[in-house]
């Protein structure tokens, strides 16, 4: 492997190694709580103090990924994640555990991880320059990375389910995020985001300039509202999998297999992007994408036997795949290197703000009108935001490709303050 190539594999290692733990906390935590209470709005209540960090440190964390470096704040962040994710197992060991203690410990885990995930994102089109490759198909690998889990994480924390206790499966999840911040930490020099001879300014200040320029960016506000929504919807199926595994197909097993399902189909999506995606308007990938999304929650209502689940999820994911790797091609194309950190962390907070709301009425919604109602009512939210989408003016600056995007090239002493592409 050529030199300059090591940073960009480090990366894609690390977002590997990170989804990996994310997924299998996602999978096991709302298990857990299931079991122990039998309750959907229980189950709701951890979900939602999972989701509420991925808002608050992408509001308030962007600020210190660029003031700390990139590669620096992705290192630490995956450590404390991962020390409060150790703590679930301890204390089931030693004092037990209760509903309202899981949901503080993946609260405080989640407020470090989601700025990792940011940090890793923001050094993309760095490594990616290093490494002489396409920005689209780096992001797609990246994504790719971070997507594969999905497809092994699930079929494992549901067969390690069957013989162990939840809570010792989540010691996996907690060994492979601490591999992610030492895959950065030996692969990823350290570089400092922020112009070092611009002159100090406040927290606020700081926050406020990446503020203005997403707001003031057309495209990228409207994009991130779109996600805030899509979000609300598609929120409850991390929430609704278990129950369905349990109520349903009455099996862990069963819920390894359909979130696989979803997994090769967001692998796939990705693969397809990276190769072949570049070729299409992205406006049509964004919107009908979302519009398919929508589309699989008609026919989950049904509920289907497990591998009728685990198709309906396939294709659910081929929809998805290409969605993300595009939007962070298309926000690394139009934000400078200097202000990712919180460009990025805002958009973050912005698309996922109603994240904790929808895994909270989802598991509610499971109590009042079944699993059926729940589908419904998400894939009837989906449609009317196609309907808003195929009408809104700013969605068809998708398909502008700008000729000299913020990628800011290798450099011994990094020169911020690339001008802002429109």
């Amino acid at each position: 492997m050529r030199l300059t190539r090591i940073p960009l594999f480090a990366v894609l290692v690390a977002s590997g190694l990170a989804g990996f733990g994310n997924i299998l906390s996602l999978v096991v935590v709302p298990w857990l709580v299931y079991q122990v209470t039998g309750s959907g709005a229980q189950t709701g209540v951890v979900g939602f103090a999972a989701a509420v960090p991925l808002v608050l440190s992408g509001m308030f964390g962007g600020v210190f990924i660029d003031r700390i470096g990139h590669s620096r704040a992705a290192v630490i962040a995956e450590i404390f994640s991962g020390v409060f994710l150790a703590l679930i197992p301890i204390l089931h060991l030693t004092f037990g555990l209760n509903v309202p203690l899981i949901a503080l410990l993946v609260f405080v885990s989640n407020l470090f991880s989601a700025p990792g995930m940011t940090a890793r994102r923001a050094l993309v089109p760095e490594v990616a320059g290093q490494a002489e490759m396409p920005l689209e198909r780096a992001n797609s690998l990246e994504q790719m990375m971070l997507r594969f889990p999905q497809l092994i994480g699930p079929a494992i924390a549901g067969g390690l389910m069957a013989v162990i206790h939840p809570a010792q499966v989540i010691w996996l999840a907690v060994g492979v995020v601490w591999l992610a911040a030492l895959s950065i930490f030996i692969g990823v020099p350290f570089v400092r985001a922020t112009d070092e001879e611009s002159e100090p300014s406040t927290y606020l200040a700081d926050l406020l300039v990446g503020f203005r320029f997403l707001m003031q960016d057309r495209l990228m506000r409207a994009l991130v509202f779109i996600l805030a929504f899509t979000n609300l919807l598609e929120a409850p199926l991390s929430v609704i999998a278990p129950i369905y595994a349990t109520d349903v197909l009455e099996s862990p097993v069963g819920l390894g297999i359909m979130m696989a399902g979803l997994g090769i189909g967001l692998m796939l999506g990705v693969g397809w992007f990276a190769w072949f995606g570049h070729r299409l308007p992205r406006r049509f990938i964004f919107i009908f994408g979302l519009c398919g999304i929508g589309a699989t929650y008609w026919l989950l209502a049904l509920l289907p036997g497990m591998w009728m689940t685990a198709g309906i999820l396939f294709a659910l994911g081929l929809l998805a795949g290409p969605v993300n790797p595009m939007l962070s091609t298309i926000s690394q194309e139009r934000v400078p290197a200097e202000l990712r950190g919180r460009v990025f962390g805002l958009m973050a907070a912005i698309a996922l703000s109603a994240m904790p709301v929808g895994r909270l009425l989802g598991g509610m919604l499971v109590d009042w009108i079944g699993l059926s109602g729940t589908l419904i009512v998400q894939a009837i939210g989906f449609a009317g935001a196609g309907a808003v989408m195929l009408l809104l003016p700013a969605l068809k600056l998708l398909n502008e490709r700008p000729e000299s995007p913020n990628v800011r090239q290798p450099e011994p002493s990094p020169t911020p303050g690339v001008e802002r592409v429109r």
